[in-house]
């Protein structure tokens, strides 16, 4: 028989600048609730000021969840490249340093399966290297996905 999902999403609402290496939190958090899972995507186009910063994102989940898988990519928008593309297993930042002053993008597929704890889904932001130009998390990004 199959299982009849809730879909959800967040979108970032106001552009998230940082000037330094601490990852924030943004607007895209989805609440998760006890032993459910989550099934979704993210899409987080950024903007680099300068040719230093780079930038790092982490997606973070309650303690003791029994899975975490994060597939991403992270697209150069001036060479209109994939640069990284990699699959993670534990809630840690992935980053690259994108080295050119312009728009670029991280996206991605999750999928989460949650422990006893309740809590929320909600990726973090920051530059890689700290540095005065600002790396901005845009507004419109989103993450979307369907709770089970």
């Amino acid at each position: 028989m199959p299982v009849i999902g809730i879909n959800n999403s967040a979108k970032q609402a106001a552009a998230l600048a940082k000037v330094n290496n601490t990852l924030a939190n943004s607007d895209l958090i989805i609440p998760i609730g006890a032993s459910q899972s989550f099934i979704g995507r993210f899409y987080l186009p950024i903007n680099l000021a300068g040719t230093a910063s780079g930038a790092q994102v982490q997606i973070t989940v309650p303690a003791g969840g029994t899975t975490y898988l994060v597939g991403y990519e992270i697209c150069n928008g001036n060479s209109a490249t994939i640069v990284q593309a990699d699959q993670i297993v534990a809630s840690a930042a992935f980053s690259n340093a994108l080295a050119n002053a312009t728009d670029h993008f991280f996206s991605g597929f999750i999928t989460i399966v949650n422990g006893a704890t309740a809590g929320n889904i909600t990726v973090q932001f920051a530059q890689l290297v700290t540095d005065a130009a600002a790396a901005t998390l845009l507004a419109g990004a989103w993450i979307s996905g369907t709770l089970i």
